[in-house]
């Protein structure tokens, strides 16, 4: 019975990975089923991977817009934001039980809510940088 649940949950890791992969950029949606879909499974530097770490990087560094793609890429990867993120996200995983989905998307302009249902978290707050989606809270 683990063994159907688990490759369920990787399954549908999969699928929403490549869905998030798939024409072009994600949608909000998205980026919501496959942050999920990996906090479910207890994934969490696959789920911190769609974090946003561009705001907080142009906080840090006022002249982030003149950085090129690549050099921001860099600073990302060095400064290990995810690695970070993802420990922070163990706390969160036991909020997202066996179960948890995307229950509804709110858009507006460049944020939308994901309201969620079956879990203990209510909702990811997303942000839209540069044609790309990313979590940025989870409530």
């Amino acid at each position: 019975m683990r063994l159907l649940v688990r490759s369920g949950l990787i399954i549908a890791l999969m699928w929403g990975l490549i869905g998030a992969c798939g024409c072009g950029k994600p949608s909000a949606e998205g980026v919501a089923d496959t942050f999920v879909a990996a906090m479910v499974s207890g994934d969490t530097l696959a789920a911190a991977q769609h974090w946003d770490y561009v705001t907080y990087a142009r906080k840090q560094n006022p002249d982030w817009d003149t950085f090129a793609t690549s050099q921001k890429n860099l600073i990302i990867k060095e400064a290990k934001f995810a690695e970070k993120r993802a420990k922070e996200l163990d706390y969160w995983k036991l909020h997202f039980l066996r179960g948890t989905e995307v229950d509804n998307i709110i858009e507006t302009g460049d944020s939308a809510i994901a309201q969620l249902k079956g879990g203990r978290a209510g909702e990811l707050n997303l942000i839209k940088i540069e044609d790309a989606w990313y979590v940025s809270a989870i409530k």
